[in-house]
């Protein structure tokens, strides 16, 4: 086991912890031009994300 301050060879992930956090859309960064074809359309996404909001699990 590793002493504070110090690196632990056997563990290099000791003492951190991963979080993924959403960000908020505001911030998303969008490209203007598409370079590959969308799995979805415009409408579609703008669903889902409706659809996610009512249901608690949306970003606003």
């Amino acid at each position: 086991m590793g002493v504070a301050g110090r690196l632990d060879v056997n563990d290099l992930a000791m003492g951190h912890t991963g979080a993924m956090r959403w960000n908020v859309r505001d911030k998303w960064v969008v490209s203007k031009d598409i370079t590959h074809e969308p799995l979805i359309d415009d409408a579609t996404f703008e669903q889902a994300q409706a659809m996610l909001q009512r249901h608690g699990r949306g970003t606003g």
